[in-house]
């Protein structure tokens, strides 16, 4: 029998009352193959299914939107509140769950990244403002603020009731919470602004929001920029700090980097070949240093031998693969065998 090349990258790990086993979790990513109705088909059920298949302990459904009239950012966006949804989703998690992964979907709101042909009157954000594209965006109300909250949580339980064993809380990326979480977005004087405390505050409800609707036994996962790169964003000392407001609160922190705010950030946030290897590391051991709660790092994390030196090491306790896993969804099945020789690599194109 061969031994296992990578003990550490295939040891288990506990997220909340789940046993992961290994320290793989494959990425969200957009889902590209909507019907017309805007419902998952069955193509890209079986893309979801195929990454449960080749070996990862977490398969994330991506791009799940909270608040479809004001939330929907492009059309490839399916919405949690349009209850013809249900059963499409109860499909994913259970062709996901079927193949011995643990099934979790990105919950997520477009807020000022979102466009009038997706929303129901002007796109909201922290503020009133025109922005970088030239497009009205009306500050939320704190009404507005609460409605969403509170429909992250229904969004979460419809989730669990579906059949999904987790959620990930996207708060990064300039997407609506980290727009909220930015001192550049967020200048606001009231509660949701104006200090750090306030600024953190929508995130923070929205994880209690989903407390109180599903309880401890439904992990939360949030992924955040560690770094937004950006004159326009937060630093990584922000970025630590905001990890520090999730410890203990959330049951694993994903540390990711840049803005939507500044395009050329997108070369962080997924690396291209000009950039090495797990370029954004250390922005997860960095925070690694200062929290409790299990943390994964993501971006152009391709090669076994270097998730097992992350995980080794301490960097991170799992690695989260998008492009990777695309390229070839049986990559953990083929590393725990010894197969790396067998890897169809990601050459990290962008396309």
């Amino acid at each position: 029998m061969r031994m296992n090349k990578y003990p550490h990258l295939f040891s288990p790990i506990k997220i909340g009352p789940l046993v992961l086993k290994n320290r793989i979790m494959s990425a969200p990513t957009s889902l590209a193959d909507l019907s017309s109705e805007g419902y998952p088909t069955q193509e890209n059920i079986a893309y979801y299914a195929l990454k449960a298949q080749g070996g990862a302990a977490v398969v994330t459904v991506g791009d799940a939107i909270v608040q479809g009239a004001t939330g929907r950012a492009h059309p490839k966006q399916v919405l949690m509140d349009d209850p013809g949804l249900l059963p499409h989703i109860v499909k994913e998690a259970d062709a996901i769950k079927r193949h011995g992964a643990i099934a979790s979907i990105e919950l997520d709101h477009g807020g000022r990244e979102c466009r009038r042909p997706f929303v129901s009157g002007f796109p909201l954000g922290p503020m009133d403002e025109a922005n970088y594209f030239g497009r009205e965006i009306k500050a939320m109300s704190v009404k507005q603020i609460e409605s969403i909250i509170d429909d992250w949580g229904k969004a979460a339980l419809t989730a669990k009731n579906a059949g999904f064993d987790m959620c990930m809380v996207h708060a990064g990326h300039g997407w609506c919470l980290g727009q909220f979480l930015s001192p550049v977005a967020n200048k606001r004087t009231d509660e949701y602004g104006g200090n750090f405390e306030n600024r953190c505050r929508f995130l923070l409800s929205v994880i209690k929001s989903i407390r109180n609707r599903c309880g401890y036994d439904f992990p939360i996962e949030v992924r955040i920029s560690g770094d937004e790169f950006s004159p326009v964003g937060y630093d990584q000392e922000y970025g630590i700090a905001v990890a520090k407001q999730l410890d203990g609160k959330v049951d694993l922190i994903h540390v990711s980097v840049g803005t939507l705010a500044d395009t050329d950030t997108s070369i962080r946030c997924q690396p291209t070949i000009f950039l090495e290897r797990g370029c954004n590391v250390y922005l997860a051991a960095e925070i690694k240093k200062h929290v409790k709660t299990p943390v994964a790092t993501v971006g152009s994390i391709s090669e076994p031998a270097h998730m097992e030196e992350i995980i080794a090491s301490g960097k991170a306790d799992i690695v989260a693969m998008a492009r990777a896993l695309i390229a070839d969804p049986f990559l953990p099945k083929k590393a725990k065998a010894g197969q790396d020789e067998d890897i169809r690599p990601c050459l990290r194109c962008l396309v």
